[in-house]
């Protein structure tokens, strides 16, 4: 990985992490920091020193900004000491002096995620690897699972560079017992499927995550591909032939024909965390309200959540609610088929609406026997 990467990465980290803003003096706080980022990257490849004194000014006179911005300013200074002064042990001073005094994950992730950079780079991914399962609690600690995902792509390379299945598998594990609705995240829920089956003796855990994944993952073409490409992999891992996974995929749009992923039994989920998720999800966090639901096999329930975003905008963009609907078909029915059929009607009104025969087969208030029920 080279440095440019690991300043690309970090640049595009940081902005993702400090987009959770909602207060006026916050995003003041972001403008006014990144506006000043924006200069000290230009300087600081011509007059580092400059550069160096001008953040720390910079920082000294707005001590009262928010963390988040704050670590911002923290981790500029630790990249001036690294990239341009080449004073690693300055560098790894800085992080760990501001890891210690922010109290939130909002403050503290950026600054962990440099340093993991850092020691990547100058003791090897193995070290980084370490670093980063070290520090794993405080990529969880924060409700929101955001932040745990957004580091993912750099310890998905420092595993295929210098690890092993097993370091991604112990990672994903622990963030799923975490954050269960990680599942449908392509690089939790089908990551962890995939590496399970670098792990000897692992298949049929593995079918139990790429199930999950499917089942919840986003109604478009790139994730319904990716969820079957994985079911494949797996079935053809397990099974040493195409069979279940050439049934599946002619499953996927004829409800008549046999379906493999009905056998399949799901991984289990923790009812706890799941309680846990569920309380902390904000107001407008209807699509994680969904995944949760699904987890639990309230298909009915799920439904209403669903068809609510679409009810809730019957003059907007009610795409999303559509899709919603559809990704629900998608969990209860393990196929396609009646969820193309209400993007049908309603795209065009034509055909039966399904919702009706659904919702008679999975009233709401009530969990399906075959789906993948929480347990303790």
């Amino acid at each position: 990985m080279t440095q440019r990467f690991y300043a690309f990465y970090f640049i595009i980290l940081m902005g993702v992490l400090s987009g959770f803003t909602v207060r006026a003096d916050v995003a003041s706080n972001r403008k006014a920091t990144d506006q000043f980022l924006q200069q000290i990257d230009k300087q600081r490849t011509t007059d580092p020193a400059a550069a160096l004194q001008a953040v720390q000014q910079f920082q000294t006179q707005h001590a009262d900004m928010v963390e988040p911005r704050q670590a911002d300013l923290t981790a500029e200074i630790a990249t001036i000491y690294f990239e341009n002064l080449k004073d690693t042990a300055k560098a790894l001073a800085t992080l760990d002096a501001g890891i210690a005094k922010y109290k939130s994950p909002r403050g503290r992730l950026p600054l962990i995620t440099q340093e993991c950079i850092i020691i990547s780079k100058t003791k090897g991914q193995s070290a980084g690897i370490a670093y980063f399962k070290e520090e794993l609690p405080q990529y969880l600690a924060d409700p929101n699972p955001n932040y745990f995902a957004q580091t993912l792509p750099l310890y998905s390379w420092l595993v295929k560079t210098g690890g092993k299945p097993d370091d991604m598998v112990l990672v994903l594990r622990q963030a799923i017992t975490v954050h269960p609705g990680l599942i449908e995240n392509e690089r939790v829920g089908a990551a962890l499927a995939e590496n399970l089956l670098g792990v000897a003796g692992h298949e049929a855990e593995a079918l139990g995550y790429a199930k999950l994944y499917w089942m919840t993952c986003n109604f478009d073409e790139k994730s319904i591909n990716t969820g079957a490409s994985i079911l494949q992999k797996v079935w053809m891992a397990k099974d040493l032939n195409a069979a279940q996974g050439n049934a599946f995929l002619k499953a996927m749009q004829d409800n008549s024909a046999a379906n493999p992923l009905k056998e399949a039994a799901p991984a289990t989920v923790d009812a706890a965390a799941i309680q846990n998720e569920w309380k902390v999800l904000p107001a407008n966090a209807d699509h994680e309200r969904i995944t949760l639901l699904l987890l639990q096999g309230k298909y009915g329930d799920a439904m209403l959540v669903a068809r609510r975003m679409l009810l809730d905008n019957p003059t907007g963009d009610t795409s999303n609610g559509a899709l919603e609907i559809a990704r629900v078909f998608k969990a209860a029915d393990l196929n396609l088929v009646q969820a193309n059929a209400f993007l049908k009607y309603f795209k065009d009104g034509q055909g039966d609406n399904p919702l009706d025969a659904f919702f008679k087969q999975y009233p709401a208030g009530t969990a399906s026997q075959t789906a993948p029920v929480a347990t303790k």
